[in-house]
């Protein structure tokens, strides 16, 4: 070990400054004992490094900022590589272990060395990166991935207009509606959706021919996934598109069928892929996802919504502003970072675009719509409100899968007097119920006017597109014990008579 540590010694000194201190931040996070190293590095690595000396000796003495950005005994480093490869000891533990919590860091050092080299340069060091990646074990070539994809260099996006989006995701006959911010269909969105929906022709049915899905404005893709359905039984693909459109500004499209070539090969090249497995019961999700650049235009063909072999009868769209002050939920570790910068995707889009957007919002139950009214806008996906029964609550008690704890009391996505009581589980099977607000007394009270001591409130006459069963026949009571408890019951008949809990739930507001 002892000859190896010399030889990372000679090459540290040669390396510039940045990258000495990557080097040395490896070598000390590398474990003493560091078994078959010898099957995880292979011969070839060796021969890369050779190669890059090679590299060195056959480039041109005049290469401008190239004598700053490399040292002139980059060669000797180079081949010190190599005798450093030949010379560790069999004994070396997992790649995972040796690489330091700081590799990001480093890339990203690494990479603003090679947007400061001469083009030819920084493409050749790209090409060595890819060899040595693709004649890694899996694990090591990942990592190696993930690092070749933070140093390769992207054109900036531009600065930020108000109005980013030019074009219609879909052409116009083909959007029959748009569902606001703020959507519920438990127990999957117990919660108020963070993205609108678009309705294309078919929904209704549950079966939609396919339609073409275009870039809404002009960016790069920079992130692509697919999701493995299986439900009940029933499986079926999609694919989930984020755009940057701006300098912190991106856009994300859901339940795409199809994508173009050009972002297929992307995602088919990337190596910083990865796969999470999620679900409840006899549903369950796969959802892998890739690193990408892709650069599109206004217009671009992006692929498809639809098709009659899949489920997907709308399209999801996001908007994030990563530049805003985050939303302020009050149990904010519980919300996704990129949900806490959710914005309305209409308002990036041109005036007139924008304004036939607005025109078409609405909810549908049982085939009939139920139009937004101007008060509700985009709607919403923040409903907390401090001290009060409004927002989002997890139960007290362990609840199982993925999204079982959750309760929200909020606000209607598309009629400004009503409000909602969404439940996953435990108080009742999935489902919401949806009355008109009261501004006073203890029954339908607007749930903001629910306050921490202000005794059991009761919850009925539940509107007939409510989805919880036998609606119209239940209630509820609910009780803000304190900032972060809350108590809640379902219970058969009106809140006529005395209130009072029987086998009460408990939420938490955390």
């Amino acid at each position: 070990m002892g000859e190896m540590a010399e030889m990372a010694e000679e090459m540290m000194e040669s390396m510039p400054d940045s990258m000495a201190e990557m080097a040395e931040e490896m070598m000390e996070s590398m474990p003493d004992s560091m078994a078959d190293m010898a099957e995880a590095m292979p011969d070839s690595m060796e021969e890369a490094a050779q190669a890059a000396g090679e590299m060195i000796e056959s480039m041109p003495d005049d290469m401008g900022e190239m004598a700053e950005a490399m040292p002139d005994s980059m060669e000797e480093a180079a081949e010190t590589a190599g005798e450093m490869m030949e010379s560790m000891p069999d004994d070396m533990g997992e790649m995972a272990e040796a690489m330091p919590d700081s590799m990001e860091e480093a890339a990203e050092t690494a990479g603003e060395m090679m947007e400061s080299m001469p083009d030819s340069m920084a493409e050749a060091a790209q090409d060595i990166a890819e060899e040595m990646a693709d004649s890694m074990p899996s694990g090591m070539s990942g990592m190696m991935g993930m690092m070749m994809g933070m140093m390769s260099p992207s054109t900036p996006l531009p600065a930020c207009t108000d109005r980013p989006l030019t074009v219609l995701p879909l052409t116009q006959e083909k959007i029959l509606g748009v569902v606001p911010l703020g959507h519920l269909k438990p127990p999957e969105h117990t919660q108020p959706t963070d993205h609108i929906y678009l309705s294309i022709p078919g929904y209704l049915q549950l079966l939609a021919p396919s339609v073409n899905l275009y870039s809404a404005g002009n960016g790069r893709v920079t992130r692509v996934s697919r999701t493995d359905y299986d439900q009940d039984g029933n499986t079926w693909s999609d694919w989930n598109l984020t755009i940057g459109v701006c300098d912190g500004r991106e856009i994300r499209y859901g339940h795409v069928s199809t994508v173009s070539s050009a972002i297929q090969e992307a995602s088919n090249a990337s190596r910083t892929g990865r796969c999470d497995t999620y679900g409840y019961g006899t549903n369950q999700y796969q959802y892998c996802s890739a690193d990408v650049s892709v650069d599109v235009v206004a217009g671009d063909l992006l692929g498809t919504v639809g098709g009659l072999d899949t489920t997907n009868t709308q399209l999801d769209m996001w908007a994030y502003d990563n530049e805003m002050a985050p939303l302020a939920f009050i149990n904010s570790a519980a919300q996704p970072s990129d949900a806490k910068q959710v914005v309305c995707p209409l308002d990036w889009f041109t005036e007139d675009l924008s304004q036939f957007l607005y025109g078409i919002r609405r909810e549908t139950h049982l085939g009939a719509p139920f139009p937004a009214d101007s008060a509700v806008g985009c709607g919403k996906t923040l409903n907390d409100v401090a001290g009060t029964a409004k927002g989002l609550w997890y139960s007290a008690t362990e609840a199982g899968e993925t999204w079982q704890d959750q309760l929200a009391l909020v606000d209607d996505n598309t009629r400004s007097d009503r409000q909602a009581i969404s439940v996953a589980s435990t108080v009742a099977d999935p489902g919401f119920w949806l009355f008109v607000a009261a501004s006073s007394g203890t029954v339908n009270r607007d749930f903001a006017q629910v306050q921490a001591g202000s005794g059991i409130h009761c919850y009925s006459s539940f509107t007939v597109e409510s989805s919880g069963v036998q609606a119209s026949s239940d209630r509820f009571l609910i009780e803000v014990v304190d900032d972060d408890t809350l108590r809640i019951e379902r219970q058969t008949g009106s809140c006529s008579g005395s209130l009072a809990f029987s086998s009460p739930f408990e939420y938490r507001r955390s």
